[in-house]
C-alpha cells in the first residue's frame, strides 16, 4: 500500500538558510492558535529543543526519493525541524545516503565482515557518520511498513546554531533567502532577509500577553 503522505515540495526547501529562524518562519506559516504559536517561537529563541510532538504541529511526514536501496523513504516531522535547524538539505542528504549505499557495497566486493554483521542484523535503526561531508543520520525501520524512516540527522563536524540576541521574533521572525540561493546558487554565504510582515505579527501576539514594559519598547522602536 502507497504511503498516504506528500512529497517534499517545502518552500524554502528544507534546510536551505537554515537556523533557528528558519524554524520561527515555519511556526509562523502554520498559523497556529497565538498561544501555541507563541510558546514555539519562545522555545527557539531560548534555544530549547521542539518535543517530537510540537515538531508534528510544524511538519508534515514527507516522503523522499533517495539511491536504492533508499527508492523512497518518510522524512519525519522531527528530522525536517532538524534539518531546517542545522541546515541539512535534501541533496546533502542523498549525497550522504549514496556515500554509504557505495561504503556498503564496497563491503560486499571484498566480503567484509561488517556486510555479514550487517545482513544479520534485526535492529530497527541504523545510524552512519559521512566520511566526506561529516553528515550524520539515524534511520528507523519498525513503522511506515518497513519504508525507511529518517529520525534525525545532523552535521558531526558543525555546532546547532544558536537565536540571534533577543530572539528570532524581535529581530523579525525569521528571514528569506536571496533568490539566487533558492534557485540553488551556493556559491556564497547565504544572508537571511528579514520577514516585515512575520515579524509585526508575532510581536502583535506578544503584545497581547506581555507586560507593558515590552509594549512600551515597541513603541519606542516604531520610528
Amino acid at each position: 500500500m502507497a504511503l498516504l503522505f506528500k512529497y517534499a515540495d517545502l518552500q524554502p526547501p528544507l534546510g536551505l538558510a537554515g537556523g533557528p529562524c528558519r524554524v520561527v518562519d515555519r511556526i509562523l506559516k502554520e498559523k497556529l492558535p497565538p498561544g501555541e504559536a507563541e510558546e514555539l517561537v519562545s522555545l527557539v529563541d531560548r534555544d530549547q529543543d521542539l518535543t517530537n510532538q510540537q515538531a508534528h504541529e510544524v511538519y508534515d511526514p514527507l516522503i523522499e526519493r533517495g539511491p536504492h536501496p533508499f527508492n523512497q523513504f518518510v522524512l519525519t516531522p522531527h528530522s525536517q525541524y532538524r534539518m531546517d535547524l542545522r541546515s541539512v538539505t535534501i541533496r546533502d542528504l542523498r549525497e550522504a545516503l549514496s556515500h554509504f549505499v557505495s561504503e556498503i557495497e564496497d563491503w560486499k566486493r571484498k566480503r567484509d565482515p561488517r556486510y555479514r554483521q550487517l545482513l544479520q542484523s534485526d535492529r530497527q535503526k541504523m545510524e552512519w557518520v559521512d566520511p566526506k561531508s561529516g553528515l550524520f543520520f539515524v534511520f528507523g525501520f519498525g513503522s511506515h511498513k518497513g519504508t525507511p524512516s529518517l529520525i534525525t540527522t545532523y552535521w558531526k563536524n558543525r555546532k546547532t546554531p544558536e537565536a540571534p540576541a533577543g530572539g528570532c521574533q524581535i529581530r523579525g521572525a525569521g528571514y528569506q533567502a536571496p533568490a539566487a540561493d533558492l534557485a540553488g546558487d551556493a556559491s556564497g554565504q547565504i544572508q537571511g532577509r528579514m520577514s516585515t510582515v512575520a515579524s509585526w505579527t508575532i510581536l502583535e501576539v506578544r503584545n497581547q500577553r506581555c507586560n507593558r514594559r515590552q509594549q512600551s519598547w515597541v513603541e519606542r522602536s516604531r520610528p
